[in-house]
């Protein structure tokens, strides 16, 4: 009977759709593992890659801090005082000689403090015998000169070279020269 054919045909096309349809679920499943798996391994690369990169840059980090102290400890062994500002005359680094050298301006030295916030007009009249005018001590360094006698107004006499940078920046050096003036002295006396 037509009936019974269209009945079964209707049950043969549902099962032929119904195995269709599992395997379509079955490959998407399939797939979708594919994805997680992939996905899964991604991020394992990509932590990976993270804690290397992390490992470098602490790794770059010791070897920096290392070298600073390294310098640190070289520019503190220098018997005279140094000191180096940078393009903008911001103050790097400086030994403790510096510090004694000036002692108007030990307590300002700090990384990152202008020349001109430290030898300011006071700092000046109070260090030197006859007090330079600031623009004159900032010429003498924009121009690096070299061989400038400081007189101090405890009686220190220093030979005050400034050198340029490569980066823009001053070495300034500071060499204590009063009692090889004062020997000469006591020889022509």
């Amino acid at each position: 009977s037509m009936a019974t054919y269209t009945a079964h045909d209707t049950l043969a096309m549902l099962d032929w759709l119904s195995e269709r349809l599992n395997a379509h679920e079955r490959r998407l499943a399939h797939q979708a593992k594919l994805i997680n798996i992939v996905a899964f391994m991604a991020a394992i690369s990509l932590f990976l890659a993270l804690l290397w990169a992390l490992w470098r840059m602490f790794a770059a980090q010791q070897r920096a801090e290392g070298a600073w102290r390294q310098l640190r400890d070289a520019v503190e062994s220098i018997s005279d005082a140094f000191a180096l500002f940078d393009a903008d005359d911001r103050l790097v680094l400086w030994n403790r000689r510096y510090a004694e050298f000036y002692p108007g301006i030990k307590e300002r030295l700090r990384r990152g403090a202008r020349f001109a916030e430290l030898f300011t007009p006071t700092a000046i009249a109070a260090m030197y015998e006859t007090p330079v005018e600031p623009p004159t001590l900032w010429q003498q360094r924009a121009e690096h000169a070299k061989g400038v006698l400081e007189r101090m107004a405890d009686g220190r006499r220093y030979i005050a070279n400034d050198n340029a940078t490569s980066a823009g920046g001053i070495a300034s050096l500071r060499f204590d020269i009063t009692e090889r003036l004062r020997m000469e002295e006591r020889l022509h006396a």
